[in-house]
C-alpha cells in the first residue's frame, strides 16, 4: 500500500515517517516549516525563559527517547519542504495524487482544508497527540497533566474532516505512565503509542476490517487554545509537579483509566 504524508520538520515528525516508511510503501512526504517556538504560545510568552527552556527539554528529550527520528529514513521516496501557511495549496494534493498515494498520514500540520478534503475524501488520517473528543486543540497533552487528569494523556487515529480534531476514530492510543516522570517523558512515549497506533490503523481501514466511529458529544470536553499556553499556566504545572503530584494522582491511575471510553486502545 502506498502512503503519503503530510508531517513537519521536527524529531518526532521524523520518527513517525521513519516508522510508516518501514511498513508501507512511502513516495511522499511532505513537510511543512513550523512557526518559531515562542509563537505557539501566548503572545505574552514571547521570549519568556519559562517557555523556552520548556520546548528546549521538549527537543532534548524527544532526542533521547525518539532516536529513529535523527534522520530520514533512506526508504523514503520524495521528501518536499514546504513553507509554512502553504500546505493547502492545491499544487500539494495533486503532487501526492500524481505519486499514486492511496492514503494520506497526517501529524503535525496546519489544518487540512480544501482541496486536500475534495482530494482525498475519507482517505486523510490523522494522529491528534490527544484524546478526542476529551481534549481537542493545541497542547492536549499538557493539558489534562495541568487539570490532573493523566488518564486523557494519549493519542487518537481519526479521518480528517472539515473541524479540528472531529473526525471519525479508527483507534486511540495511551502510553505508560510512572512515578518518575516528566510532561516529556510521558509526551513521547505517547507519541510512540499513537505511532503504533497509526501504523495498525492505516492497513485495519484501507482492507476495511475496521469501521470508523464518530465522535461523541461528551460533556466537559476541552479545546485547547495556542493562547492559553501562558508562563503562568506553565509554572503552574511545574510547581505542582515538582511537589509530587504525578505519584499523588497514580494511587487510583488504574480505576481512573478504566473510567474513560476509548476506540479499540492499542
Amino acid at each position: 500500500m502506498r502512503i503519503g504524508l503530510i508531517t513537519s520538520t521536527h524529531t518526532r515528525h521524523r520518527f513517525v515517517a521513519n516508522a510508516l516508511a518501514r511498513d508501507y510503501a512511502l513516495p511522499l512526504v511532505l513537510t511543512e516549516e513550523k512557526r518559531p517556538i515562542t509563537a505557539l504560545a501566548s503572545d505574552t510568552a514571547d521570549g519568556n525563559p519559562l517557555i523556552l527552556d520548556y520546548f528546549r527539554e521538549r527537543a532534548a528529550a524527544e532526542t533521547w527517547l525518539l532516536p529513529e527520528g535523527q534522520a530520514w529514513d533512506v526508504e523514503i521516496g520524495e521528501i518536499t519542504q514546504i513553507p509554512h501557511g502553504e500546505i493547502n495549496d492545491p499544487k500539494w494534493p495533486e503532487r501526492m495524487r500524481a505519486a499514486g498515494v492511496q492514503l494520506v498520514a497526517v501529524f503535525g500540520s496546519s489544518i487540512l482544508r480544501e482541496p486536500w478534503l475534495t482530494a482525498f475524501p475519507g482517505r486523510m488520517v490523522n494522529i491528534h497527540l490527544g484524546l478526542s473528543p476529551y481534549y481537542r486543540g493545541a497542547a492536549t497533552n499538557f493539558w489534562p497533566l495541568y487539570h490532573e487528569e493523566p488518564e486523557y494523556v494519549g493519542a487518537t487515529i481519526h479521518l480528517i474532516n472539515p473541524g479540528v480534531d472531529t473526525g471519525a476514530i479508527l483507534r486511540h492510543a495511551r502510553p505508560r505512565i510512572k512515578a518518575d516522570d516528566t510532561p516529556h517523558t510521558i509526551g513521547n512515549r505517547a507519541i510512540r503509542a499513537g505511532t503504533l497506533a497509526l501504523c495498525a490503523a492505516l492497513r485495519e481501514y484501507a482492507e476495511e476490517w475496521v469501521s470508523p466511529v464518530p465522535q461523541w458529544d461528551e460533556p466537559g470536553s476541552r479545546y485547547c487554545r495556542n493562547r492559553d499556553f501562558t508562563p503562568e499556566a506553565l509554572g503552574s504545572l511545574l510547581d505542582r509537579w515538582n511537589k509530587g503530584l504525578l505519584p499523588r494522582l497514580l494511587l487510583d491511575f488504574d480505576r481512573r483509566r478504566k473510567a474513560v471510553p476509548l476506540i479499540r486502545e492499542l
